[in-house]
């Protein structure tokens, strides 16, 4: 097994190398990409956070999460999660997922308790990793191409503890 490395992804670190070489993440991962413009606008949001994980020089994957987000009542909001093909199915996006749990709660944000998520209805192996996070479906969004999903904040560190990607 490689050798990950998760790291916290500061504003002050996004120049134009930064942003080139999360984008080819982004790219080079399932589903459908963010066009590169939208994609920097992600990452350069001020209430975003952004981790990636690194193999050496190399990013593999990232999450970008939305601490202010409006969506679903007011949750913690998933925005982007993506690992490159040939590193997917080894644990990354839990991990990235869990490291971004824990810097809300060691940073004192505010998690309303619930994460949320929208899931492009095409992308199965995304919509069956949420699932086994514990999110769930949200019984009363209406959309023909996304899903909506929540999970509760203990209930996704439990499964994780469950799955020993973090120590009991």
């Amino acid at each position: 097994m490689k050798n990950y490395d998760y790291i916290l992804v500061s504003q002050e670190q996004l120049n134009a190398k930064m942003i080139k070489n999360l984008y080819k993440v982004e790219l080079c991962s399932s589903g459908e990409p963010y066009n590169e413009e939208i994609f920097k606008e992600i990452l350069m949001n001020k209430t975003n956070i952004t981790f990636a994980c690194v193999h050496g020089e190399n990013v593999v994957g990232l999450v970008t999460i939305n601490t202010a987000s409006k969506k679903f009542g007011g949750s913690v909001y998933i925005v982007n999660l993506c690992v490159k093909r040939e590193c997917q199915r080894q644990g990354i996006a839990s991990k990235l997922v869990l490291e971004a749990l824990k810097y809300i709660e060691n940073n004192n944000l505010d998690t309303k308790e619930m994460i949320s998520l929208e899931v492009d209805k095409t992308n199965e192996p995304a919509f069956k990793l949420y699932k086994k996070l514990g999110f769930k479906l949200v019984s009363d969004y209406d959309d023909d191409e996304q899903y909506g999903m929540t999970a509760n904040y203990a209930d996704i560190l439990s499964t994780l503890k469950e799955s020993r990607l973090i120590n009991q």
